[in-house]
């Protein structure tokens, strides 16, 4: 098991955000987590990598209590993708992918030759391979998603955390994005907003709503009418993409 959360309490400025969840994530399976907007996604990943303490409840990655563990050992077997990488100094496209090996460094140890090639590897993987030199800051809100990926990938991750990765991607990078993870083999538990993305690449879904999972389960069997109608709010009708057998989804007026 990669990820393992039992009874998890999340509160914020004295509000609980997260209610006794609890989820799974086997090794190698991309697991999303949808839900609408203050559902408590972003929260609760913010405690998967380490960034809220939990109220109760366990996180064990790998095994390991994440809680207890230090930043760097997580580091070396979890990366982190956010929606927000907003800087206040500017670094190179390379600087920043290579920040992605600090984990696996002693303290004073110096990038090596390898590091380069891992992170060159990385760029090309999320087709940045030509944007090394320029200034991170210089870059859309697309192309600085696709470098932070680029930068976790050079990690070496076992384990990927995906807070709203396609957000500020277009279309063809939102499948070029969520393509480069799910080829990564590695667990991955993944926030996502794009119903018909969410099923096309989640091996499994968690529904959360109102800081609780109300639904677990293969998309097919749970991105029901029903419940999209009840937890979103919206009137709806999925049926089966007939070019490309997927799922699909209109939103009715």
């Amino acid at each position: 098991m990669s990820l393992t959360v039992e009874g998890l309490y999340v509160h914020l400025s004295g509000k609980e955000i997260i209610r006794d969840v609890s989820l799974r994530v086997e090794k190698g399976r991309f697991v999303g987590l949808i839900g609408p907007n203050g559902s408590g996604k972003s929260t609760l990943l913010r405690a998967v990598y380490k960034v809220l303490p939990p109220k109760e409840g366990a996180i064990l990655l790998f095994g390991r209590d994440v809680a207890r563990a230090s930043p760097k050992t997580v580091a070396k077997q979890m990366a982190v993708v956010g929606q927000f990488n907003d800087l206040e100094f500017d670094f190179t496209v390379m600087e920043m992918v290579m920040m992605g090996r600090s984990p696996h460094k002693s303290l004073l140890e110096g990038d090596s030759q390898e590091d380069f090639q891992i992170a060159g590897e990385a760029l090309r993987q999320v087709d940045m391979a030509d944007y090394s030199q320029r200034d991170f800051l210089s870059l859309s809100g697309g192309e600085r998603q696709r470098v932070i990926l680029a930068r976790a990938i050079a990690q070496q991750p076992e384990f990927l955390v995906l807070d709203e990765p396609t957000n500020h991607l277009d279309i063809k990078f939102q499948i070029h994005l969520l393509s480069a993870v799910k080829n990564l083999g590695v667990g991955v538990l993944a926030a996502l907003h794009d119903l018909e993305l969410a099923a096309e690449y989640c091996d499994y879904l968690y529904v959360l709503n109102r800081g609780q999972v109300v639904a677990g389960g293969e998309p097919a069997a749970i991105l029901t009418k029903e419940l999209i109608e009840e937890v979103y709010g919206v009137h709806c009708e999925p049926y089966v993409n007939p070019i490309t057998g997927g799922f699909a989804v209109a939103y009715l007026r």
